[in-house]
């Protein structure tokens, strides 16, 4: 894989993002703190959990994050607010801090999951959507975790600190699943059912085993038999075309400038050593967010796309061939 910098941004029109409002605060946003790409020639969302609300210029700073929509030439066509004009009279009690974007998964051809671990004292919830389709036509509406003081999630959970769906159970009928990784001091993952509301109901729930071991703080979903590691993690697909998926690691403060790690899967699971460790000394907190598996330049070979937030980064690492 190499660096690829030197994106076609388009016109400035759509793709500037556009100057902080009055009511809006930018600095320290962490744009770029989850980055994933959808599919062959779908869209892409970068988000920025820290982003900061502080409506009708009242002394509150309202934490409550937001990601971009990118299409295939990354092209900025929308934003998701999803925590704007919830209740946040009662601060970090209700949605003031939601943080939403901290994770982000699509699931599907055109739903999204993201992760909000700040609602209810860090109890945490997600959000999904439909992020695809005519905007007349398509289902608009915001589903959602449990939204409220009393859910039978613990204060300091931190659910939504990770994300992900498939079909776990059947075929037919996705399942979305959010890590909790300090639910009852061993950590939690929770699974979630969509059925005819706008509420997504628990449907299982996954405790570790090990004290503070912080289960669920990562997940990832793919047909590679390994247990997982690292502060990000993605599947590549099969970047080397032996048959079998690959994976990317991410340690964002590897050397205080971050490395990915490269992992070539065989019939027996994920080789031991990294085949690649990529580290670009001029960035801080590079692979801090990892989306692979989507071939961007067509030319057969899956690329990866990474978030270095300290640095404002968004990076496409191309595969050669």
């Amino acid at each position: 894989m190499y660096l690829v910098d030197d994106f076609d941004y388009g016109d400035d029109e759509g793709t500037e993002l556009k100057v902080p409002g009055a009511d809006e605060i930018k600095t320290g946003q962490w744009l770029g703190v989850t980055v994933k790409s959808q599919k062959p020639g779908g869209i892409v969302m970068v988000c920025a959990h820290r982003y900061i609300q502080s409506p009708d210029l009242s002394k509150f700073h309202y934490g409550q994050g937001l990601c971009y929509l990118l299409d295939a030439k990354l092209n900025t066509y929308e934003s998701l607010q999803l925590c704007k004009g919830r209740p946040v009279e009662k601060l970090h009690q209700q949605l003031g801090f939601c943080q939403v974007g901290t994770s982000v998964s699509f699931v599907g051809d055109e739903f999204a999951l993201m992760g909000a671990p700040g609602p209810y004292t860090w109890r945490g919830t997600i959000f999904g959507q439909v992020v695809v389709g005519d905007f007349l036509t398509k289902d608009k509406t915001v589903y959602h975790g449990p939204l409220s003081d009393t859910n039978i999630i613990d204060k300091y959970s931190y659910l939504g600190m990770s994300v992900g769906g498939g079909h776990f159970f059947n075929n037919s009928v996705y399942t979305y699943i959010s890590g909790a990784p300090r639910s009852k001091m061993k950590g939690q993952v929770y699974f979630f059912e969509k059925f005819n509301s706008e509420d997504l109901n628990i449907s299982l729930i996954i405790t570790g085993e090990q004290f503070a071991s912080s289960f669920g703080y990562e997940l990832l979903a793919t047909d590679v038999n390994n247990d997982g590691f690292g502060f990000s993690m993605t599947s590549l697909g099969d970047i080397n075309k032996d048959g079998y998926n690959d994976v990317a690691i991410g340690a964002p403060y590897e050397d205080n400038h971050g490395a990915v790690y490269i992992y070539l899967g065989s019939q027996n699971g994920l080789n031991v050593d990294p085949s690649q460790i990529i580290r670009i000394k001029q960035l801080k907190t590079l692979g801090y967010s990892l989306s692979g598996g989507i071939d961007m330049d067509n030319n057969g070979y899956p690329d990866l796309l990474v978030g270095a937030y300290e640095s404002e980064r968004a990076l496409l690492l191309k595969q050669d061939q």
